[in-house]
């Protein structure tokens, strides 16, 4: 018991020791900063000084106050001006600024660090020229001087601390005559690194003819030194934009949408160059696509994108993408992509409502290139109901699996190479795996096959039951209860076709034709199979006379009718 009291006597002692002696400490500080207060006056010129030696610019203060405050000491400045060299001009001016002294980074490397660094107020000028290259006024003062060369900006080069501006103005001068003299007021913006640690935060009001507000928040989190490995995130917000303003203000570099109003948000992560998640939900009107592309009366929903080394997942809900004439109706979507060793293992696919020639408008966005052509050339158009399918088992040279279903209606593309152009087709198509089958019940269709017909083919109607089934690496189709009306006769018949790579497809086809139009021969002639004597001359043969009645066989390759070697009949 009395080596306890003892003891506790003992801690005690030890205890007002610590605390006496960091009174005293406390007591020292305070003098110093208070002697450096009375100094301060003398120093301030010192610093324009290096300022001035290091970079060339000319530093100057309305006054300069040493204070402790709420991080520690630090300096305070009113009236702060960046000036060049010659001229009286400020590169940037604030009305009110600190610097806070981090204590603890300056005592572990012994010097003098910032960790805190506000401007308040603070004003820049910028120039677009007429090339659409963006200057800051004067920033000519703040060239390297010749033989030193600029290091370039790495993220492990970024400063420690926060560096902070409140209430700041940006006033821009456009020469291009576009926008003239424009001022972006009220941006706040924060900058805070933390070791591997980097924040940014912003926002600013903008003028009325861009909008009303735009925000940004970002973080960096992991080995600043290798930055393929850091994990980023960062998010949007534009309010109430008007993209036409924003397309003359942007240099033609930065591609934006031509025209449209509304706001965007939007945020994303990644790992270095890499994305792994968006989310994207636009509320835009009359929005249209850069270098005079199509307008969408509407654009909006809410887009999620995710993606890892193995797969792609996009999901949608209430997404509309509405053209003048071509409406959309709002819709929930979801879609899949799973790869192995970059190589698709498979796709799926499910929608409530798609407009196709809405989205393929959205084809001029991609890079030049053979894909974006052929987009463009077949200007593939109709709306598909319920989809739920999937594609797998992808293999060099073979047909996929392929399940599910879909409705289409007025389904259609331009003829493009060999291959017919076809318009206004209803129907919908089953997969089940290895086969499948496609129902088409249409009504005023159309065919266009420039290379063969010399006019549209209408299609009055056009019904059949359409088979696929796999074989080894080939493919069999086959057609049955088919019914064309052209409005000039009736077909009937049923088709087989087997298809093997490397040679020619077969056929067997057995066809009747009913009630027609002799005299309409010549739009069904294939011209590049006919010279142009023997057109004539079918041409004229044909003056007058309907077909009650007659049949069509043939049973081979597609290619060398009729056969006079016996390859088929």
């Amino acid at each position: 018991m009395v080596r306890t009291g003892q003891r506790l006597r003992r801690l005690w002692r030890w205890l007002a020791v610590v605390v006496a002696a960091l009174a005293l400490l406390a007591a020292l500080g305070v003098g110093a900063f208070r002697l450096a207060i009375e100094l301060l006056p003398g120093y301030q010129q010192q610093v324009a000084d290096q300022v001035r030696a290091a970079t060339g610019l000319r530093l100057e203060f309305d006054s300069l106050n040493v204070r402790i405050g709420r991080y520690g000491p630090e300096i305070q400045f009113n009236g702060a001006r960046v000036l060049p060299a010659s001229g009286d001009e400020p590169l940037v001016s604030a009305e009110s600024g600190r610097v806070s002294l981090a204590i603890g980074r300056s005592l572990r490397y012994r010097r003098i660090e910032v960790g805190r660094v506000v401007l308040e107020r603070p004003r820049l000028h910028f120039v677009i020229h007429t090339d659409g290259s963006v200057e800051l006024v004067g920033q000519g003062a703040i060239e390297p001087k010749p033989g030193d060369e600029r290091q370039p900006m790495t993220l492990a080069r970024l400063p420690r601390g926060l560096f902070a501006v409140h209430d700041a103005t940006l006033d821009v001068l456009d020469l291009r005559a576009k926008q003239g003299r424009f001022e972006l007021t009220g941006a706040d913006l924060e900058f805070e690194r933390r070791g591997n640690h980097v924040s940014l935060r912003g926002q600013v009001e903008l003028p009325e003819h861009l909008g009303s507000a735009l925000e940004v928040d970002a973080d960096l989190e992991g080995d600043l030194a290798h930055a393929d490995s850091v994990e980023w995130r960062a998010s949007i917000d534009a309010r109430d934009l008007d993209l036409e303003q924003w397309a003359a203000l942007l240099p033609d570099s930065i591609v934006v949408p031509a025209a449209g109003r509304g706001s965007v948000r939007a945020s994303a992560r990644g790992v270095g160059p890499g994305l792994t998640s968006l989310w994207l939900r636009p509320e835009l009107s009359n929005l249209q696509l850069p270098d005079g592309g199509v307008v969408f009366t509407r654009v909006a929903g809410d887009l999620r994108l995710q993606r890892n080394a193995e797969d792609i997942s996009i999901e949608g809900t209430g997404l509309e993408i509405s053209r003048e004439g071509m409406p959309w109706r709002p819709t929930s979507i979801s879609a899949t992509l799973k790869k192995n060793e970059d190589r698709i293992v498979s796709v799926a696919a499910r929608a409530d409502y798609l407009r196709i020639e809405n989205l393929a408008a959205f084809s001029s966005l991609l890079p030049a290139g053979p894909l974006r052509e052929k987009l463009e050339a077949l200007a593939p158009r109709g709306e598909l109901f319920g989809l739920d399918a999937a594609v797998a088992d992808f293999g060099a040279g073979r047909l996929p699996d392929i399940s599910g279903r879909v409705r289409f209606a007025d389904l259609g593309f331009e003829a493009f190479g060999k291959v017919p152009g076809l318009q206004g087709l209803d129907g919908a198509i089953e997969g089940r795996g290895a086969g499948g089958v496609v129902h088409l019940a249409t009504r005023d269709g159309l065919v266009s096959w420039p290379l063969q017909w010399r006019a549209i083919a209408e299609l009055r109607q056009a019904d059949g039951r359409i088979e696929w089934n796999r074989f080894g690496s080939g493919v069999r189709l086959w057609v049955d209860e088919a019914v064309i009306d052209t409005g000039h006769g009736i077909a009937r018949g049923k088709l087989r076709m087997a298809f093997r790579p490397g040679q020619l497809p077969l056929m067997d086809l057995t066809a009747s034709v009913a009630d027609f139009d002799a005299t309409q021969v010549w739009r069904y002639l294939p011209i590049e199979q006919l010279k142009p004597k023997s057109l004539g001359w079918l041409d004229a043969a044909f003056r007058a006379g309907r077909v009650v009645e007659g049949t069509v066989s043939q049973t081979g390759p597609t290619r060398g009718f009729p056969y006079r070697e016996g390859q088929g009949r």
